[in-house]
């Protein structure tokens, strides 16, 4: 592994075990409040200039085992059980796979909503610029 992909995955390792409110199984009893109330632009509107370090983070990938992780969380911040193979969790994490990284990845960990969850996928689920 090249050290600048050991240095990603560190962080999104690090990431992971920071992530508000969601352990690595992303249970329901460690979930965050999920209410809809408005959240300060935590997550960028989706027609916002990518910044530099985002940009730079799109060309690190999100390894497999964290697409099944983010899948989890969508459940929860949905209503669902973290398990339930709903047809939008399983496309979600299909594309994580083919195209996930680490900003999109920072992004959805921050989200409060599914709004604020399907913004940063509509803004950063993509190839790197």
């Amino acid at each position: 592994m090249t050290r600048s992909k050991l240095h990603a995955h560190a962080l999104l390792s690090a990431l992971v075990l920071a992530l508000p409110g969601c352990s690595h199984a992303c249970s329901p009893g460690n979930a965050t409040d999920h209410s809809t109330a408005p959240v300060e632009a935590a997550v960028p509107i989706d027609d916002s200039p990518l910044t530099d370090a985002e940009a730079a983070e799109m060309r690190s990938t999100v390894p497999r085992e964290r697409c099944e992780d983010i899948g989890r969380r969508y459940n929860v911040l949905s209503g669902r059980s973290e398990s339930e193979l709903h047809p939008q969790t399983v496309e979600l994490v299909s594309a994580c796979i083919r195209s996930g990284n680490l900003a999109w990845y920072k992004c959805t960990a921050m989200a409060k909503t599914v709004e604020e969850f399907d913004r940063c996928s509509a803004r950063l689920l993509r190839a790197p610029p």
